[in-house]
């Protein structure tokens, strides 16, 4: 089954003949109100949405339209991981509820902290940050880039204790 679900789900997004963003579906989009609800009005206009053309791993907030759209290959990437999933959308409502004037590093960190508090907020899972990093860094090891944090990084200050 672990095999198969994934390839039923990749066959399921390939099938769009429509636009490649497309709106989430309901497990995530449970999760998704859940967050917006505890965020309060700052993320009313938020969406949320996948876009089923790209196998990439990536998550963008659009804080302007205050559209979210998780790539594909994101999605792929967490299927059986729906705290963790709901972790990253926490994050991006917070680029969305608290734009950052500081350094894209510092900015980063900022919404991995909100995203803590928000799922405590919420009444979900507040350690899936500190998960899907130590998940990160098994399978990729200490990545990081100009404006994000290292993977253990992130790891250390967002995991439970």
């Amino acid at each position: 089954m672990k095999i198969i679900l994934p390839i039923m789900i990749a066959m399921l997004f390939s099938c769009t003949a429509y636009s490649a963003e497309v709106p989430a579906g309901k497990q995530y989009q449970t999760q998704f109100n859940k967050l917006k609800k505890a965020a309060g009005s700052k993320v009313n206009h938020a969406k949320l949405y996948i876009d089923t053309s790209d196998m990439n791993k990536d998550v963008i907030a659009y804080q302007g339209t205050g559209r979210i759209v998780f790539t594909q290959g994101e999605i792929l990437f967490n299927i059986g991981h729906l705290d963790q999933t709901a972790h990253i959308m926490a994050h991006e409502l917070g680029h969305i509820s608290n734009p950052c004037r500081g350094s894209s590093k510092s900015c980063e960190r900022q919404a991995d902290l909100y995203a803590v508090r928000l799922m405590k907020k919420a009444g979900l899972n507040h350690c899936a940050g500190g998960q899907y990093w130590k998940r990160m860094l098994s399978i990729y090891g200490n990545q990081s880039g100009p404006s994000h944090p290292s993977f253990r990084t992130r790891y250390n200050y967002l995991r439970c204790k």
